[in-house]
């Protein structure tokens, strides 16, 4: 009996071909219509850049980089960099699975599923589906493969 995660299919598929290239000279003009916006939207997106540069270096001039236990007043409402070491007390637990993170801000839980997944690669008119069993975070709907092959 053949692996499942080897097995794959072929398909063939043409397309039809139509008098003339009338579709080409329409997408050619349309693409000429379009051009005009595309450079506005580069420039626009060139000046807020432009501007976002300008406010990083407004910053970088403005910081002042000081210590984590030094409370000064006269840094009220001002742009400050903190240097120091950061502790939490309190325990983070996953009680599901019995996790405790100690001196922890966050604990993130990544659950992944064992799945066949189909992979389709196509050469001009030709379709080859390959199936292979893969972890995966979302679950993938096997009912829609191509093979009728229970995966």
């Amino acid at each position: 009996m053949q692996n499942l995660a080897e097995k794959s299919t072929s398909r063939y598929s043409s397309s039809k071909k139509g008098k003339g290239d009338t579709l080409g000279i329409g997408q050619f003009i349309f693409g000429c219509f379009l051009l005009p916006f595309s450079l506005v939207l580069l420039w626009k997106n060139e000046k807020k850049v432009v501007t976002f540069a300008k406010c990083m270096d407004e910053g970088r001039k403005a910081v002042r980089t000081v210590e984590a236990d030094d409370v000064d007043e006269a840094n009220e409402y001002e742009l400050v960099h903190i240097k120091g070491t950061t502790t939490n007390s309190t325990d983070i637990s996953d009680n599901d699975f019995g996790i405790v993170a100690h001196n922890s801000y966050r604990l993130k839980r990544k659950v992944e599923m064992y799945q066949w997944s189909e992979t389709v690669h196509e050469k001009d008119d030709h379709k080859t589906y390959s199936y292979e069993q893969t972890w995966r975070e979302e679950p993938v709907n096997s009912s829609d493969f191509h093979d009728a092959v229970p995966h």
